[in-house]
């Protein structure tokens, strides 16, 4: 019987795992763990993630027996010992990855006197302009095809960042990229902590797919806590990164947020390529206002993908006004000579239009928090950040 997989657009190093686990499929069934090879079957029978008893996996679970030795094994190794406990499986004893992070990775309190409504993010430099918050993106640090690190280390010089703005790393990036950092886990915090001016940086944002198999989901989750420690241990602010696919991953994070008082969390809404009037999005959005309904209703949210009009709207009819988006379409727009609504004049040099971009979503995103538009200068301090 042949195997309904698709790795055509998987990154090749993942094609590479994909083809030597999938002699291990076979054997899926007979797993005496099974539970982490899909978690809604095993919480709540959901059928959807399995074709059915004695069944082999299909393509919704990638085909792909994340219990295989050699995968488990080298996801061990990047981890650290102390990340993972050997476990009996199939007659054989494996590393399977210590679910806890109630005490492992412990937050470095941070808050901030006002938390401004938009970071916009660069793809090149700002023209010394003021914003309150400006973002640059992982990619422009960490080359991945040439698998190299930007030796120009102030961000603040390289990208025109006036010392008034404050200045963050953001971490939604394409999976090729991420998925390399997996092999760099013991080295890339230290090379990340390296750059200067940063404020703080959003947690690694290692993807988490419904339908990746329970095991990878496991180990991503982990990485992404075990990243945000190593960065913190190096002096960075972090924000954490809240990504959950079941019932225990959501009762593991939200209790993790209150022992650690957290201010703040991360929600990436990239990769919900729906619109919002379809249940996947009700059901992120509800997602992601639990968290608040059970940490607090004053923590904040960092939103990543969502700045698009009724998306933008929706968040904060949603989750209310303790809303930070990311805005990373805006200055891809004057690139290409478009400000938020329509075609501009080629004449108008891109940069100059960036601004006008930053200033008109300022006043979009203000409108629809129900406040008067804040000129684009009017905040000329440098918010502080201070622990607590």
């Amino acid at each position: 019987m042949a195997f309904p997989i698709n790795t055509n657009r998987e990154p090749k190093f993942r094609q590479a795992l994909s083809a030597r686990d999938r002699e291990y499929v076979k054997n899926c069934r007979t797993c005496p763990v099974a539970q982490l090879c899909g978690p809604n079957f095993s919480l709540w029978n959901d059928a959807r993630w399995c074709s059915g008893p004695g069944e082999i996996c299909m393509d919704g679970c990638r085909a792909i027996c994340s219990r295989s030795p050699d995968k488990v094994e080298m996801y061990a190794k990047l981890m650290g010992e102390e990340h993972y406990e050997m476990k009996e499986w199939k007659g054989e004893v494996r590393a399977v990855p210590k679910l806890g992070i109630k005490g492992l990775h412990p937050w470095k309190p941070w808050a901030m006197n006002q938390w401004p409504d938009v970071g916009f993010q660069l793809n090149a430099h700002a023209d010394n302009q003021h914003q309150p918050l400006y973002t640059v993106s992982l990619k422009h640090l960490f080359y991945v095809k040439r698998k190299t690190w930007s030796p120009q280390k102030d961000l603040r010089k390289r990208f025109h960042i006036p010392d008034s703005a404050m200045l963050a790393i953001t971490t939604t990036c394409g999976d090729p990229l991420m998925d390399e950092l997996e092999f760099q886990m013991a080295d890339y915090p230290k090379r990340l902590a390296e750059y200067e001016g940063v404020d703080f940086i959003l947690a690694p944002n290692f993807s988490i797919y419904d339908n990746y198999p329970r095991m990878d989901q496991l180990f991503r989750m982990k990485f992404r806590w075990l990243g945000m420690e190593r960065l913190q241990a190096l002096g960075m602010n972090v924000v954490p990164s809240i990504c959950f696919t079941t019932k225990i991953d959501y009762e593991n994070q939200i209790a993790w947020m209150r022992d650690n008082k957290a201010t703040v969390f991360l929600r990436n809404f990239q990769t919900n390529a729906v619109t919002t009037d379809t249940p996947q999005w009700r059901g992120y959005m509800k997602a992601t206002c639990a968290v608040r309904d059970a940490v607090g209703d004053d923590l904040q949210l960092i939103a990543y993908g969502a700045v698009g009009g009724a998306r933008m709207l929706s968040v904060i009819e949603n989750y209310g006004n303790n809303v930070t988006f990311i805005d990373a379409k805006s200055y891809r727009l004057a690139e290409y000579h478009k400000d938020i609504y329509e075609v501009v004049d080629k004449a108008i040099p891109p940069k100059v239009l960036a601004q006008n971009n930053f200033k008109m979503r300022r006043e979009q995103i203000a409108e629809a928090k129900g406040r008067s538009p804040v000129p684009a200068l009017e905040c000329t301090a440098k918010p502080i950040i201070t622990a607590t």
